[in-house]
């Protein structure tokens, strides 16, 4: 009797390969960059959809870097507060009250900053050709 059950094992082993490709990705643009582009912040939100928790998204970008995950949601924040200014810009010259989206004054710190790179032998991690990028986030985050 032949059986018509699907053996999932090789569509989830595809899955997780194209979820650690996008991470991989994300943290190699940015490394490269030293923000969050909104092609970074589109792929997280593809990988939310998917079913992934933003949690468990910024772990994991911390995970391929020195990085913890207070800097990685501050590098976040920050690609979201730089589409809004340009927004403000606009609501201001209307004379609306511009849109503040920060949820605490964590931001202050990490403002400007970029994601260090992981010291440990990560392929996937993003390194670039030896450049590595100082981490200025002071260490209470």
């Amino acid at each position: 009797m032949q059986n018509y059950e699907p053996d999932v094992t090789q569509l989830l082993g595809l899955y997780q390969q194209l979820e650690d490709d996008i991470v991989a990705d994300m943290v190699r643009r940015m490394l490269r960059m030293g923000f969050v582009s909104e092609t970074t912040a589109y792929q997280a939100e593809v990988l939310q959809t998917a079913g992934i928790l933003y949690e468990d998204i910024l772990q994991m970008i911390a995970d391929r870097t020195d990085a913890s995950v207070a800097q990685v949601r501050v590098m976040f924040e920050d690609a979201g507060v730089q589409t809004v200014e340009i927004d403000n810009d606009t609501h201001e010259a209307a004379g609306e009250a511009p849109a503040d989206i920060r949820q605490d004054g964590r931001h202050e710190a990490g403002a400007g900053c970029r994601i260090p790179e992981n010291t440990g032998n990560h392929a996937e991690s993003g390194q670039h050709h030896g450049e590595h990028h100082a981490d200025c986030f002071p260490a209470s985050l």
